[in-house]
Formats: structure tokens, C-alpha cells, sequence
């Protein structure tokens, strides 16, 4: 008798599936805080309280004071499937709930230790339903709040797997205050707490405006450009900061699509093609911004996690938010009616290097402008820096390793272009990127006194405190010990705020608030760990103390600067891998002039 191999067919178990779901929905604790407080919002809160524990893992607990679930309800909510948000496939062309998939309840219950009370307002009791693994172990009546509670514990304790590839417990926490800060950004008429592993990081109220509730979230510290268009059928409103307050990751930038959280490369690209020159290379816009659009022209269903989405006219909408975005910051240059035109102003711009006004030489300016009418740069950054005039080779330049004994034969000439110090060199010319070759001192530096813990601080008369957003002060929580070693000083003060008691000597004269700023700027964007973490720290510290283009040398600080970079270990290249100096031969020369 033959027997056959052919696999059988057969429906999955409802607990294998929602299982199988969570691995899409629920990736990862901050996914758990979306789908509970989205929720939240969908049952019409208007307080919603956020508390965790152990970076997520240990305990997500969301409190709020909605409409309640009934309690002959209360167990289908963790079916698969199960929703009041749509109830026809029409529905699906419409969509202005958050949630409407009825997979993340049921996903959740499937990989944790799930507790939910929940009581409608017109309720004598609340009803409390335990789950653990996909299995419920309880159901009785409670006294409760009207509203619902949601405690989930011990996330993916049955799911090994998915725990071994969570991040850090600092990362996840720093992606669980990315998430809630969006969050918050979306709903300013709802008050939120959130605390954070026993830490305040947000006590809201309800019924801010979206302007006061960006503000109290991304920084009362910033200059902000106000967005405010509804002319066509896609209309833009919120805040984006000015172009110093830029930063080096596109994560200060939060983009609202009918009020719902969106990830979206092609918008935020728009965002930062508005600001054309005015923001530096690499850089990218901080603030939030409320798009609205008609939701039949909105398509939401394309993945379970709710965050990507499709329009309908795509064009017409990146064209908005450009034009918005543009038009924003053209305003904001112009003076007021009725006044004559003030040349300083006009219809420009300052184009500010955030960086700049930590190296900035004495009587040099750190401020250029740009006509937004032409593009035309209309004032240089730094009057010592000059152009070439020409795009051709100068000759072909060589590397070559320095030893001390070279010293002796090196002859200061002079500096070009505000930048390349040159030095004759037994009929050689010597080019040094004087920026690079003192980044390659200080990072040297830097790295040896972490790596020794023999940082050498300059403590401050006062302490500087300085307000983070939610998320880099998740990164300074997961980097304090770090910066300590660099002798970056500096403890909690209360909510996201930090006091900064001392900076490194090497930064004296910097502004203390910039450099961690900037400093943890630099980690986000990153995101190093381990031996690399205590690289980056030291990379970003060094290249703010360091001289930059522009910066006038005398002979004496160019011969020492030689000196310290031929000291050096790996003296030839700055941190970033660029080379430090090159070598022009009498040959390469005599070639160029036609002497060969």
C-alpha cells in the first residue's frame, strides 16, 4: 500500500495565527504603546495615561478615561478580526479611525500576560478579563473608573525568539519615547502622561492648540515657522523650526496624515527640498505638520502596523506640503505691511551653520542669506573662504607617511582658502586640511581619555539646563555614563530637562547646551554601541573642537598642529577617513608648468 507524502491542508489554530500576526503587528514594545493608545484615542479619551516599565518588556500599562467596553464584549475584543471601527468593505474607502483591522488586540493577548478593566459610563462595575499566551485564565466583574485599563506584562515571554532580537533596553526605550511623542504631537485636545521607566516625561493638558502643544513637546526654545494653508482640497498646517535648529537624522521631523502618525520618505523629502539652500548639506528639518486630505483619496490598508500610506493623487500632495513649506518660510522674511523694504532683510533669509557658532573666529560672521526669489547666495559664510574659479585638478597630490624626524625639514609657507596650510618640504609642497588633521588630534585625544577614564572636565559656575525632546533625552539616559567618560558632566533635572554641570576643557569657550545637544544629535542619528558608542562620542567632540574653515593659524599654531598630527597613531586620516595631508612633487609641478 502506497502511502502519500503530498503535505495536508488545514486551517491554522487561532492561537498559531495570532502568533503568526504579532510577528507583524507587534515587533517590538513601542508597537504595543501605538496600538493601545490609538485605541484609546478611537473610544473618544480625552486623558490617556502611559506607563512603563523595563523598556517595555516588564510592564505597559494605558489608562483612559474613553467609552468603556460592555462587558458581554469585553472577550470579543480579543478575537481576530473583531472591530467596531468598519463593518462593510466599503467602509474601507473611508476610513478616520486610527485602528479598523481588529489584529492587534489579539496579537498582543498572544505573546504576553494581558490584564484589561474596562467599565462604560453607564455601567454599575467594570469587567476584568485576564489572558496570558492567548488564553484566557479569568473573567469576573470589578469596581472600576469608567474608561478602560490595559496592563500587559512580560511581552513575548512565550516568544523567545522575538525577545532575542529586541534592541537594548535604552533603545527600545528611546523608540518607545519616539512613538509617544508622536502620539502626543497628533492629539493636542487630549491630555497625556507618560512615564517612562519611573520617569516623567510628559503631563500635558487637554485642549491645547496644535501650536502650543508642538512647542511644549519639540522645544519652547526653538524659532518655529507657522504653516497654515487650506487653499486646494490637501491642506497643511503646523510648524517646522528654523534652519539652525536642523539635525543630522530625519527623526525631529513628524508628518500627520488625517491626524494619523505616517512614515514617508517622499514627504519629508519635500519638506527639506522647500528649504533649498538654507539648509546645510546633510540636514534636516525639525517640527510637525497636520496634513488633511479627503479620506477616499486616502488608502491606510496597506500594512498592519497602519504607518505607511498610499494616496490617491500623490503629486498633488507633496506639491502641498512643498508649496506650504516654501511659501512658510518666504513669509516669514518679508516685512511687515506698509513698511519700506529693509535691505537686511527683505526677502531673505539667514542661512545659519547650526555648527558655526561653536568655532566661529573672532570678527568673522557665521550668517550668509539667500535671495528666495533667485537662489542667489547673496552674503559668503566666512570672508577668508574663497573658490577655486575652477572645477579642473591642480595635479595629482600623494599621500606619504610623516615621521617626527621630518619636522626639522618642514617649512611653514602660508594658508589658502582659509583652510590648507602649506609647508615646504625638500622641493615638495606639504598641502595640510588643517580642520581634519586637528579632528585627528582631538579624536586621538578624546579616545585615550575615555578609554583611560581620564577626561578632563571644565566645571561650570552654574549649571546650564537644557530642555530635550522625549527621544534624545532617551538617548542621553542610554549615553550618560559615556558622555561622563568624555567629560560631558550632566544629570536628569526633572522631566526631559538636564543640567549640565561641567564640558570638556577642550570645549571651554563652546556653549555647553549646544554640545550635548549636538552630541546626542550625532548618537541618534548613529545609533552606535559598545567600543563604537565611545568612538562616535569622541568623533563628534572632536570635530567641535577643532579649527575650522575660515580660522586664521599663526606659524607657531600651524608647526604645532603638524607636530601633535606626525605624534598621532594613524595621523594620516581624520576620523571620517579623509586624508589629513598630501604631498604636491617638484615633479608634478615641473609637469603642470610644461617643464618635463
Amino acid at each position: 500500500m502506497t502511502v502519500s507524502t503530498t503535505p495536508w491542508i488545514r486551517p491554522l489554530p487561532p492561537r498559531l495565527i495570532n502568533k503568526i500576526a504579532a510577528g507583524e503587528v507587534i515587533e517590538r514594545p513601542a508597537a504595543v504603546v501605538k496600538e493601545l493608545v490609538e485605541n484609546s484615542l478611537d473610544a473618544d479619551a480625552t486623558t490617556i495615561g502611559i506607563h512603563i516599565t523595563g523598556a517595555g518588556t516588564g510592564m505597559i500599562k494605558v489608562v483612559d478615561d474613553g467609552c468603556g467596553i460592555p462587558e458581554e464584549q469585553v472577550e470579543i475584543a480579543f478575537a481576530r478580526h473583531a472591530t467596531s471601527k468598519i463593518a462593510a468593505i466599503d467602509d474601507l474607502d473611508r476610513i478616520q479611525s486610527y485602528g479598523f483591522r481588529g489584529e492587534a488586540l489579539p496579537a498582543i493577548a498572544s505573546v504576553s500576560r494581558l490584564r484589561i478593566v474596562s467599565r462604560p459610563a453607564d455601567a454599575d462595575v467594570g469587567t476584568e478579563l485576564r489572558i496570558e499566551g492567548g488564553v484566557v485564565e479569568a473573567k469576573r466583574p470589578v469596581a472600576a473608573n469608567p474608561g478602560t485599563v490595559i496592563e500587559v506584562g512580560d511581552l513575548f515571554f512565550n516568544v523567545p525568539a522575538r525577545r532575542k532580537f529586541l534592541k537594548s533596553a535604552a533603545a527600545e526605550s528611546r523608540q518607545l519615547a519616539r512613538v509617544v511623542t508622536a502620539l502626543v504631537l497628533g492629539r493636542p485636545d487630549v491630555s497625556f502622561t507618560f512615564v517612562l521607566n519611573d520617569r516623567q516625561l510628559f503631563a500635558l493638558p487637554t485642549g491645547q492648540t496644535p501650536d502650543q502643544r508642538m512647542r511644549a513637546v519639540l522645544g519652547e526654545d526653538r524659532e518655529y515657522v507657522a504653516l497654515d494653508d487650506s487653499r486646494t482640497d490637501v491642506a497643511v498646517h503646523g510648524l517646522v523650526g528654523t534652519p539652525q535648529f536642523a539635525q543630522r537624522d530625519r527623526t525631529g521631523l513628524y508628518l500627520f496624515v488625517n491626524r494619523r502618525w505616517v512614515h514617508s520618505v517622499a514627504l519629508v523629502q519635500a519638506v527639506r527640498m522647500a528649504f533649498g539652500e538654507l539648509l546645510p548639506s546633510g540636514q534636516f528639518p525639525v517640527g510637525a505638520l497636520q496634513i488633511a486630505v479627503p479620506p477616499e483619496t486616502l488608502d491606510v490598508n496597506i500594512h498592519p502596523a497602519k504607518t505607511e500610506v498610499r494616496f490617491a493623487a500623490d503629486r498633488a500632495v507633496r506639491d502641498a506640503v512643498y508649496y506650504s513649506v516654501k511659501e512658510a518660510l518666504r513669509r516669514e522674511t518679508q516685512p511687515e505691511p506698509g513698511a519700506p523694504p529693509n535691505e537686511s532683510v527683505g526677502t531673505r533669509l539667514p542661512l545659519r551653520d547650526p555648527w558655526k557658532d561653536l568655532y566661529r573666529p573672532a570678527g568673522q560672521p557665521s550668517v550668509a542669506a539667500v535671495d528666495l526669489q533667485t537662489g542667489e547666495i547673496v552674503a559668503e559664510r566666512s570672508p577668508s573662504v574663497a573658490s577655486t574659479g575652477s572645477d579642473r585638478p591642480v595635479g595629482r597630490a600623494e599621500s606619504f607617511p610623516l615621521t617626527a624626524a621630518d619636522l626639522d625639514r618642514l617649512q611653514y609657507l602660508g594658508q589658502v582658502g582659509g583652510l590648507y596650510l602649506i609647508f615646504d618640504f625638500d622641493e615638495t609642497l606639504l598641502l595640510v586640511d588643517q580642520h581634519a588633521a586637528h579632528e585627528r588630534v582631538n579624536y586621538e585625544t578624546f579616545l585615550r581619555q575615555m578609554n583611560n577614564n581620564a577626561a578632563v572636565s571644565q566645571q561650570l559656575l552654574l549649571p546650564v539646563t537644557v530642555d530635550l525632546t522625549a527621544d534624545r533625552f532617551a538617548v542621553f539616559a542610554e549615553t550618560q555614563s559615556d558622555l561622563t567618560r568624555a567629560g560631558i558632566i550632566a544629570v536628569p533635572f526633572g522631566g526631559t530637562t538636564v543640567a549640565i554641570e561641567a564640558i570638556p576643557s577642550q570645549l571651554s569657550r563652546r556653549s555647553p547646551e549646544t554640545i550635548l545637544t549636538i552630541v546626542l544629535d550625532d548618537l541618534a542619528a548613529d545609533r552606535p554601541t559598545g567600543a563604537h558608542l565611545i568612538k562616535r562620542i569622541a568623533e563628534s567632540l572632536a570635530c567641535r573642537a577643532s579649527v575650522m574653515a575660515g580660522d586664521r593659524m599663526t606659524r607657531e599654531e600651524a608647526n604645532g598642529l603638524l607636530a601633535a598630527l606626525i605624534a598621532c597613531e594613524t595621523g594620516a586620516v581624520c576620523p571620517h577617513g579623509r586624508p589629513t595631508y598630501l604631498r604636491l612633487s617638484r615633479a608634478e609641478l615641473d609637469r603642470r608648468f610644461g617643464r618635463t
